[in-house]
């Protein structure tokens, strides 16, 4: 027999010290805060924090300069400048570090249609050969998979933060 303070479920709740919701129920109960907590769970810093800078920085960089190599060479039709719009915006999600997992998953999807495209005037500038579409693949799922990181604006904006619980003045 399990003693009460454990539930059947095997689910405990955590408390922190000094923080206490008036339900008397986890603070982070509502769906929106743990899909956000899920979405942003992970800001690294020191050197993981500069090596995601750097994969983030990469793979902007080379969506953007694809993108620009696209409206250059764009004869007619919509669809060329629409891609390449979400190529410019997702690599510069990317660099920034805004909304970071979700361009990250654009960037991949870009990517892999470029290398499954049928057009043949999209294949110039940096995705003329099939391996830099591909490492643009793998470098966003690891972003994907690793977060923004700590240098980046979504640390800055969902980052954790210090909660400082002042003392309460002694009536002596």
């Amino acid at each position: 027999m399990l003693p009460a303070a454990y539930p059947k479920s095997g689910r405990k709740r955590f408390r922190a010290q000094g923080i206490h919701s008036s339900r008397g129920t986890s603070t982070l109960e509502s769906e929106e805060e743990v899909g956000a907590l899920a979405m942003f769970s992970a800001f690294p810093d020191g050197w993981a924090g500069v090596g995601l800078v750097l994969l983030r920085t990469a793979v902007g960089a080379v969506l953007f300069v694809q993108s620009v190599s696209y409206l250059a060479n764009w004869r007619d039709g919509i669809a060329t400048p629409l891609i390449a719009a979400l190529m410019a915006l997702s690599g510069t999600l990317l660099f920034c570090g805004y909304m970071t997992r979700y361009a990250a998953v654009a960037a991949a999807l870009l990517s892999a249609s470029s290398i499954f495209s049928r057009f043949t005037f999209l294949s110039f500038g940096l995705f003329e050969t099939r391996v830099t579409p591909v490492l643009a693949i793998v470098i966003a799922i690891a972003i994907l998979c690793l977060g923004p990181g700590a240098f980046s604006l979504d640390a800055r904006f969902f980052g954790r933060r210090e909660i400082i619980i002042p003392k309460t003045p002694s009536n002596a």
